[in-house]
């Protein structure tokens, strides 16, 4: 392969990368949301295909609320967030940042 060539073909990858790093930003930046790519269409995006490891980013399915479909009078509302407090548990990583600012 000739110096020649081998500039060429740095050139076409450089414009392709420029290229498609275009179209990834216009994708993103779309007004409509129902044309908008999901989270997870971005991802698998030409411009980060060196980036995107789909074993490392899985899907996660769609939050149920048990209580969504429910009528409750304002008193069991009541009662249903109240025992959803007392039950709470915070993450484990929620004093990550407090443990570092010890140090």
């Amino acid at each position: 392969v000739s110096p020649e060539g081998t500039s060429r073909e740095i050139n076409h990858l450089h414009l392709f990368k420029v290229l498609t790093g275009i179209d990834f930003l216009d994708c993103l930046l779309t007004f409509d949301h129902r044309t908008r790519p999901t989270a997870e269409e971005a991802l698998s995006h030409p411009f980060l295909k060196t980036f995107h490891d789909p074993m490392d980013e899985p899907t996660k399915e769609f939050l149920v609320d048990e209580h969504q479909a429910k009528v409750y009078s304002t008193a069991e509302w009541k009662s249903i967030i109240w025992q959803m407090i007392e039950e709470f548990v915070p993450p484990s990583w929620i004093n990550d940042e407090d443990d570092i600012a010890d140090d």
